[in-house]
């Protein structure tokens, strides 16, 4: 034996003994022994005893597969002992197959072990008893003891009297959801046999794959394996007989080579084991080859902490590490109807995982603990109860009112809406630039500030943006456990906008054009920021939206309705020339007609390129009147206070 104080699971052995006189060679396997093993870390079967199984022991009359020579006969037999220092009650069962036969189970003697006592069990007289069919070349055997895990260890072997010819196969007490295999070989020299049995107590579904070509093809066998019972496969009749798998599929005949991996078809704890020998007719051996078990590692909640939004839905999930490589896997049905929370005026969590954020404030939730297969080194798979916790945030959210933009130089507002209404957890708010420039500032030229309710913010501009809605406003609030945690954003843009309008002149024409100047700035202070801008004007007559509007007569003009006038607002100015009508039409006559001149601006990424006015309305009156003072006819122009009055010609 070989004994370690500590981390005895990185220590390996391997003894073998040979006979260089006679070919003989054999395996001196050398079992783990955990002292402090329970039973219900091993009892995958949830029978309430311990079981061990050798899965393909050679009966007397050998498999003619394998290519004994003529006449060859083995003598099974198993070597049991006893570890412990109290006796220990053990029995066997054997299944058998008889090749094409279907297989069969027939019960075994028992044993009452003394302490550290080893027996052997000769198989071979309970065939020639007939306990096992004659006919029956190959039996999995089935222990089962009184004691502790471990406490027994078990060996099967079957060679000819010579020792030349034969092959052993070890017990292992190992039930698994998922086995991978290394190779299985098929050639004149070689054929494996494989066996697939369900240790549990109810039915499952087994696959068996078969992997060829490196990998890219599959032959696949799936069966309804009842408690007990145990399929043979032998890879060399596969492909001498073409048989095709549940796909349709077959095994190329001239596949040589390949690999196998085995599934219960469900979740949980797995019940199946397998066994594999490869015989080479050469040297007249049969190697016993295993599978390694698939269990999981590091059951971890996958948000930890999981923020949830006050009254909204969050689902949480038990993640776990595939030791067999297929990485992290949802394992969150195994823990269903077991999910709960340590405050549930904080958070609460139905059957499936999903949470409700009640309050704001921080709490645990809990899962399990739910028995689970585990691996804690390669080939050992035992079974642990798990039961993986974490923290939950329930969180106020933020919501945040539209903008149509921040004017760079300037101020504009957002309301921070808070939910709970009575939330009390300190919300930091955030101005950040997230692409290229730009920059917007809370009062007092700073990036953050603190609210806990409802707030209507003041944002100031500074740097305009150079990308549409490039400043972000978050709000950020540290719960008891883990970092800061999101609840609300929202996104806009810093723009330099026209501003400032000015009416800076006035004058009149002989003709009876009415003349202004008017001008404006950005709200940044810097002129060449609004290039992008336009600045216009329009005019919109009595019968818009038609698109025509023609002047009373005498008055003889045409106006398109709107008339529109713009340009770029980098300009700085716009001169506004208020014409008279193109001629008077004689007889005069009075008449008169009022229009409606609005000055805007619109610029890209503030509101949606929408127009703005910068002052209200102006109305334009024109008209043509007889003058009592003087009895002549006169056109006359009034706007903003200002007024034009010609007199008309041909008096």
């Amino acid at each position: 034996s070989v004994s370690a104080s500590q981390d005895a699971d990185s220590v390996a052995t391997i003894g073998y003994l040979f006979d260089d006189a006679t070919g003989f060679s054999g395996l001196l396997k050398m079992y783990d022994h955990h002292p402090n093993a329970r039973i219900a870390e091993r009892d995958y079967a949830k029978t309430g005893v311990w079981t061990l199984r050798a899965p393909v022991l050679a009966l007397h009359n050998p498999d003619p597969e394998l290519g004994f020579p003529v006449g060859t006969t083995l003598h099974p037999e198993l070597f049991i002992r006893n570890t412990t220092p109290k006796p220990v009650a053990v029995s066997l069962s054997f299944n058998y197959w008889e090749g094409s036969s279907p297989t069969g189970q027939a019960a075994g003697p028992s044993l009452e072990l003394e302490p550290y006592e080893t027996a052997t069990v000769d198989v071979d007289a309970l065939q020639g008893a007939k306990l096992i069919p004659a006919g029956a070349h190959w039996a999995s055997v089935t222990m089962t003891t009184s004691g502790p895990p471990d406490g027994v260890m078990a060996m099967a072997s079957s060679y000819d009297s010579s020792l030349r010819y034969g092959a052993q196969t070890p017990f292992s007490d190992q039930l698994a959801l998922h086995w991978v295999g290394s190779l299985w070989q098929y050639d004149a020299n070689h054929d494996s046999i494989l066996t697939v049995g369900n240790g549990g107590t109810k039915p499952v579904q087994a696959l068996l794959t078969l992997y060829y070509n490196q990998g890219q093809g599959q032959y696949q066998m799936q069966q309804t394996l009842a408690p007990s019972d145990q399929i043979w496969v032998d890879v060399g009749d596969l492909i001498r007989e073409q048989i095709p798998d549940i796909h349709g599929n077959f095994l190329p005949a001239g596949a040589t080579q390949g690999s196998y991996d085995l599934r219960e078809l469900g979740t949980g704890i797995g019940t199946l084991y397998e066994g594999k020998v490869v015989y080479d007719k050469t040297y007249g051996e049969a190697t016993y080859g295993c599978m390694v078990c698939c269990g999981y590692k590091l059951f971890q909640l996958e948000y930890n902490p999981l923020a949830i939004p006050v009254t909204s839905l969050e689902g949480q999930y038990v993640m776990a590490y595939d030791a067999c490589g297929e990485g992290r896997v949802d394992s969150s049905s195994d823990f269903y109807n077991t999910w709960s929370t340590a405050d549930q005026s904080i958070a609460t969590v139905d059957a499936y995982g999903t949470h409700t954020g009640v309050a704001p404030g921080s709490t645990t939730t809990l899962t399990g603990p739910v028995d689970e297969q585990t691996q804690v080194k390669v080939g050992d798979c035992p079974i642990s109860p798990e039961g993986p916790q974490g923290n939950d945030n329930t969180t106020p959210t933020v919501s945040f009112s539209s903008t149509p933009g921040i004017p760079a130089g300037g101020s504009g507002s957002i309301t921070a809406t808070v939910s709970p209404a009575n939330n009390t957890e300190q919300i930091t708010l955030t101005l950040s630039t997230t692409s290229g420039t730009g920059s917007a500032t809370f009062p007092g030229n700073t990036q953050t500030s603190q609210i806990t309710a409802t707030t209507t913010l003041t944002i100031d501009g500074g740097t305009p943006s150079s990308t549409a809605n490039n400043i972000k406003l978050s709000a950020t609030v540290t719960p008891q456990s883990g970092g800061p945690v999101s609840v609300g954003s929202t996104t806009f843009s810093v723009v330099a906008i026209p501003t400032n309008w000015t009416q800076t002149s006035e004058g009149n024409g002989t003709d009876g054009t009415l003349y202004f100047t008017y001008t404006w700035t950005s709200s940044d202070g810097n002129q060449q920021d609004l290039s992008a801008c336009t600045v216009g004007e329009s005019i919109f007559y009595p019968n818009y939206p038609n698109p025509t509007y023609t002047w009373p007569l005498p008055m003889v003009q045409s106006t398109p309705d709107p008339s529109v006038i713009s340009g770029a607002g980098s300009n700085a100015e716009i001169d506004d020339q208020n014409l008279p009508p193109s001629s008077y039409q004689t007889p005069y006559g009075s008449a008169s007609f009022s229009a409606t001149q609005r000055f805007w601006w619109s610029c890209p990424n503030y509101d949606n390129d929408a127009v703005n006015q910068f002052v209200p309305d102006v109305t334009i009156t024109r008209s043509v009147f007889l003058d009592g003072t003087d009895n002549l006819w006169k056109y006359k122009i009034t706007k903003s206070g200002y007024a034009n009055t010609v007199t008309l010609p041909n008096q």
